[in-house]
């Protein structure tokens, strides 16, 4: 299969090359259970790592390498040789800034799809929200009654910062514009769990956007 990296539009400065030779904590999700993602390996600290990518949890952090603010994936080469090749198939430009890295595997057709985000997950809490649109227009969130709406547009991602108590509960609205009007698409209620973060994604499905929410599970601080 050809594989294709398209070039997706981040909301983020790009790193520079103070970055360059040194490594980066990076973990791994599945837009779809079903998305099309050629096999593909990071280079780690004790060689080529096998990427497995979850649409039910991100995977655990794995420390890759960046080359001038961009990560590399590989693919293994047919090789006679007792130790396998790997040559670069994919280059993903990293947002500025970031400590730790999620990779957004979109997929679909014949082509590889990957979106980078800014990930601040040794830093998160339960009341810090990661919110990604991967619709085709920008999409309006507001958690609980007081909550200003946070507007995420296309092909990005925000950190939400919600005013709520962990063991509670927040009603959660989302809202997108059709014909010019602003339109509830998804309206609910959901608990808070200490030692959780929802990672709340926007998904296009048959010109209506649904919603994928996943449990983050924290790591002990």
């Amino acid at each position: 299969m050809k594989s294709l990296l398209l070039l997706i539009p981040v909301c983020a400065l790009f790193l520079g090359k103070s970055l360059m030779g040194q490594t980066i904590g990076v973990r791994l999700l599945a837009l779809d259970e079903n998305a099309n993602i050629d096999e593909r390996y990071l280079k780690a600290q004790d060689g080529y790592e096998l990427l497995t990518f979850s649409s039910r949890q991100a995977s655990q952090l794995i420390d890759t390498y960046v080359d001038e603010g961009k990560m590399l994936l590989y693919e293994k080469t047919p090789s006679e040789k007792e130790t396998p090749s790997y040559r670069v198939a994919d280059k993903i430009t990293l947002p500025a800034g970031a400590k730790n890295i999620l990779i957004l595997a979109l997929g679909g057709g014949d082509e590889n799809a990957y979106l980078a985000i800014d990930d601040n997950f040794l830093d998160a809490n339960y009341n810090t929200w990661m919110v990604i649109n991967t619709a085709s227009k920008p999409v309006s969130i507001q958690v609980g009654k007081v909550e200003k709406p946070l507007i995420i547009e296309v092909n990005c991602s925000k950190i939400y910062k919600v005013d709520a108590a962990a063991g509670a509960g927040t009603a959660v609205l989302a809202q997108a514009k059709w014909k010019g009007e602003m339109k509830t698409f998804y309206s609910t209620y959901w608990a808070i769990r200490e030692g959780e973060r929802p990672i709340v994604i926007f998904v296009e499905k048959e010109n209506r956007i649904v919603v994928k929410k996943i449990s983050d599970k924290l790591p002990d601080k």
